[in-house]
């Protein structure tokens, strides 16, 4: 949620054209509850097809300068010409900047939306109701943007609840190639084997599984 008495990094979401300055302000501590965005994507190509090029390193370069500055980043699976290789680049490259949430979604194509263009030359598929997510793209098939949805969930429900603070190091890093994106999306995958489910979990039956997959990763030699 949004915090007050904090500095604020803001972003510009609009279009800008190659070679301009992105513009970043830093917001000084003030009694009004602000909420920063960073932005939705590292694919080049897929920041092109939303409108958007986003400068991440910007972000990073300036992230230990604003000390107090709290940093809220959205991330949006299925974006025109994004696969899960270069979002999952994108997802490390951002965690390691340090913002204090990461918020994930799914791309909805909202009425009038400019998204819309890019429909056929991407192989768009949208559902029929709203919000009309995506459901397939011409690189990412249902079934591969099904386990981003997975991912976004359990996503919310342990890293952004803030209750596995100690533990969610512990699973980001168990995984050959230092990926936490692969480190998280195998735990992901684990439990909906497991469960079948993306709701309905306790907080002890989280800290359970969470329990039970790290001791499995212990044992395989995959975590230590």
């Amino acid at each position: 949620p949004p915090r007050q008495g904090r500095a604020t990094l803001l972003r510009s979401m609009d279009p800008i054209a190659a070679g301009d300055e992105p513009e970043l302000v830093v917001v000084p501590p003030t009694p009004f509850p602000l909420l920063p965005e960073l932005g939705q994507s590292l694919a080049d190509l897929a920041q092109a097809g939303a409108g958007r090029r986003i400068l991440f390193e910007l972000a990073g370069h300036q992230r230990h300068r604003v000390v107090q500055a709290h940093l809220h980043a959205d991330l949006i699976f299925g974006l025109p010409g994004e696969t899960l290789a270069s979002f999952s680049a994108g997802f490390d490259r951002l965690l390691n900047i340090g913002p204090h949430e990461i918020q994930l979604g799914m791309l909805k194509r909202l009425r009038g939306s400019p998204i819309a263009r890019h429909t056929v030359t991407h192989g768009m598929r949208y559902a029929n109701e709203a919000p009309y997510t995506v459901w397939q793209t011409g690189v990412m098939d249902a079934a591969t943007l099904q386990r981003c949805t997975r991912f976004a969930r359990y996503w919310e429900l342990l890293a952004n609840s803030g209750r596995f603070q100690q533990t969610l190091p512990l699973l980001l890093q168990g995984r050959p190639g230092g990926s936490a994106f692969a480190a998280f999306m195998a735990y992901s995958d684990w439990l909906w084997a497991r469960t079948g489910r993306t709701s309905g979990f306790t907080p002890e039956a989280l800290v359970d599984h969470l329990a039970e997959y790290l001791a499995g990763a212990v044992s395989a030699g995959s975590l230590t």
